[in-house]
């Protein structure tokens, strides 16, 4: 916006210098200030990384290992339901080979292909890879495992000095601690990167509204006496 001021040149040099300064103030109101390009965007600015991560369970094994404990049994359980809340890909059993419990570990895998098995694991969804450590001479565990995505936010914590703004713009560390605190809640970061599949349809309640509905009965759930509810008496005067 151009601002046209009309000058007197018979005014007083003290009126005259005051409406200059008044043109100068009105032709600033056109600078782009906090415009468009200064908007800021937490998203942008702090955004949620994720990151590959994989979770895994040591087993143990000596030479003369025959079988796997209960203790290590129920970790391996915790890790497949971590695995079915949050896993993405196959999971994974690593077995050492060319070492002094690789005949054990054998027996091993077995039995905790068993119990991935029985915690309902489909025998396609792992795979028993076998690997070599750098020491032949030692007796390296067998690990089950599986990848996952985690989510993240990083920088936050430093903040600058408030009172300093010239340009009166949000500052660099707004939204951080919640774009941290989203990334920590989130059950499965898979879900950002693309929707989960939908649960199978409930047949057994889908038939029962539906024989509600051909006999013109309600097909809502009966309320209980324990549901309450109210309409505030309130008036206006």
């Amino acid at each position: 916006m151009r601002t046209l001021t009309i000058i007197n040149a018979r005014a007083p040099k003290a009126a005259l210098l005051a409406m200059a300064s008044l043109s100068l103030s009105l032709g600033g109101c056109a600078l782009a200030i906090n415009g468009a390009d200064d908007a800021y965007m937490v998203e942008k600015a702090h955004p949620i990384t994720l990151d590959p991560v994989i979770e895994e369970v040591a087993v143990e094994v000596t030479p003369d290992t025959i079988v796997v404990s209960e203790a290590d049994k129920d970790r391996i359980r915790a890790l497949v339901a971590d695995y079915k809340q949050r896993g993405r890909g196959p999971m994974a059993i690593t077995a050492p080979a060319g070492t002094p419990n690789a005949t054990a570990a054998v027996n091993v895998v077995a039995e905790v292909s068993s119990v991935l098995i029985r915690a309902g694991i489909d025998p396609r969804a792992f795979r028993v890879v076998p690997y070599r450590p750098s020491d032949l001479e030692s007796n390296p565990p067998v690990l089950v495992s599986y990848p996952r995505i985690e989510a993240s936010v990083q920088g936050c914590g430093s903040w600058p000095d408030l009172g300093r703004s010239s340009r009166n713009l949000t500052p660099g560390n707004f939204g951080c601690t919640t774009q941290a605190n989203l990334a920590a809640m989130i059950e499965n970061p898979q879900d950002l990167v693309e929707p989960r599949e939908m649960d199978p349809a409930d047949a057994r309640r889908r038939d029962t509204v539906l024989g509600l509905y051909r006999q013109g009965k309600p097909t809502a759930s009966e309320r209980t006496k324990d549901e309450k509810g109210s309409v505030s008496n309130v008036k206006d005067e």
